[in-house]
């Protein structure tokens, strides 16, 4: 058989051996190093974590997923409270994407976990994609852009696809998956709410967070958190009442974890005060709720009346909370982003509106491979020099020209179709399909955000979209390989 997953064999997660190995590097560290106690450990825990990583790839992606929301303050923390989430250095985060990868390619090679693998057309258009990336990369460095690796630190997480496609392909990695979302959630949350209320902004004195309107000035946690994570988070925990994700018994507690993240997150999205957040949140429920009408049948009348009468009683709950401890009227904020949009007194759309027209120029000069990443375009505003532009799409054309934007869009088409033809052929609504239609409707949410901010490259959004992406791949694997089963007979 060349079925796609036919020697998969999910034996789990060992836990006992990872403090067994822990102490173990740490032992030896201690012994034969001629450094510092300090950083003795500091190299013993690192190659500890290295040997676990390797082994278990998916404990690396664990905790990216875990530590990518708060990427910008992450770096932060390393240059004394200035912008460093654009910083040129290797970080923590970089560091787990490569050992995740390199784990993945390991245990490949072993071939005893992962058996055979066929190659499908969406592999090869992500590997192209991931040949473009490098490309564009050693072009922008080749140049002299300083910008180069931080504006191509973002597609380079592509290449996490292939760890979530080949580690995380049974129910029982799913459920590891979904409590990865709950406790990701709570951060979010967390952070978020602590971010809002002042406690983190005298700790970055460099970082300008706040929004002054006519009547309104807050801190946003925008740069403490990525509130644009919010939309998955929430899309999450709307399923997870359908799907019972997590496969345990519903009980009260069950009930109350998941209330307290949704309203957490959904605090933070309205505190991000981002009308393409806000955008990019509705598009990912109607697409949400296309996915339930059309393959499960489940958005009748009653459905739809509970689900009206849930978000008008949350959205009374979260503008409560608001006003009660942040001093924040939603209703204000809402009508004074409108409002701005609206008159002209908007005093973002005269410098974006100047970028899309600079970037666009830039893409009619080179319209075929592009100018590489991190080209400095001369813009005449405050962010001009790190290669980074409020569109998505005119970003990938501008650096990678026709020829990846194409191959972007195709591979990212391919998962699209992926997804909707495994729905089509599921014979029952579990964690798998639960899967498809919370990937389905994350990237409704962000190609949404993505015409005012590059979520699809964004190095703090990418790691779960792209995870969301080759789970789904990983399912329409196992749909080939029960098709292929179906035709070689018993």
């Amino acid at each position: 058989m060349n079925s796609t997953f036919e020697a998969r064999v999910d034996r789990g997660i060992h836990w006992i051996w990872i403090p067994v190995i822990i102490a173990v590097c740490l032992a030896v560290g201690l012994l034969l190093s001629q450094f510092s106690p300090g950083f003795a450990v500091f190299v013993s825990l690192a190659v500890a974590a290295t040997i676990a990583f390797i082994t278990w790839p998916r404990l690396a992606l664990y905790g990216l997923l875990l530590l990518s929301p708060f990427y910008f303050i992450l770096n932060d923390l390393l240059t004394s409270g200035q912008l460093a989430g654009l910083a040129t250095h290797i970080s923590i985060l970089d560091y787990l994407v490569i050992i995740a990868v390199a784990g993945t390619v390991w245990q490949l090679l072993r071939g005893n976990q992962y058996g055979a693998y066929r190659l499908a057309g969406i592999d090869i258009m992500a590997l192209l994609w991931l040949a473009v990336v490098f490309v564009g990369l050693a072009y922008g460095y080749s140049q002299g852009f300083e910008a180069s690796f931080r504006s191509a630190r973002g597609p380079l997480m592509y290449a996490l696809y292939f760890v979530a496609a080949f580690e995380l392909t049974s129910n029982r990695r799913l459920r590891e998956f979904g409590w990865i979302m709950m406790i990701n959630s709570y951060a979010i949350g967390v952070i978020g709410l602590l971010a809002v209320a002042g406690y983190l902004t005298p700790y970055f004195p460099e970082l300008t967070v706040g929004l002054v309107g006519d009547s309104l000035t807050l801190t946003r946690p925008n740069f403490f958190v990525e509130p644009a994570l919010t939309i998955p988070n929430i899309i999450f925990l709307v399923l997870h009442f359908r799907f019972m994700g997590l496969r345990v018994r519903r009980s009260l507690f069950l009930n109350v974890l998941i209330a307290g993240a949704l309203v957490l997150n959904m605090l933070v999205l309205a505190l991000s005060v981002t009308r393409g957040f806000w955008l990019g949140m509705i598009a990912a429920l109607l697409a949400a709720a296309l996915l339930l009408s059309r393959y499960f049948n489940i958005l009748k009348f009653r459905q739809i009346l509970k689900v009206c009468v849930f978000s008008v009683f949350t959205a009374i709950a979260v503008s409560f909370i608001l006003e009660r401890f942040f001093d924040v009227s939603m209703s204000s904020v809402i009508f004074s982003r409108l409002d701005s949009m609206t008159s002209g007194s908007d005093p973002t759309s005269d410098y974006r509106l100047n970028e899309f027209q600079v970037y666009l120029r830039s893409f009619l000069e080179s319209p075929l491979i592009g100018h590489g990443f991190g080209s400095s375009l001369g813009i005449s505003i405050e962010y001009a020099s790190y290669g980074f532009a409020h569109n998505q799409y005119i970003w990938i054309l501008q650096t990678t020209g026709l020829f990846g934007g194409i191959i972007f869009a195709i591979f990212i088409l391919l998962a699209i179709l992926n997804a909707l033809k495994t729905l089509s052929a599921s014979r029952e609504d579990g964690l798998p399909e639960m899967m498809n239609v919370l990937f389905l409707s994350t990237l409704a949410g962000f190609a949404a955000v993505s015409f005012t901010s590059p979520e699809l490259s964004n190095p703090t959004t990418v790691p779960l979209m792209v995870t969301l992406l080759g789970i789904s791949r990983a399912q329409f694997g196992r749909l080939q390989s029960r098709s292929d089963q179906e035709v070689d007979g018993p």
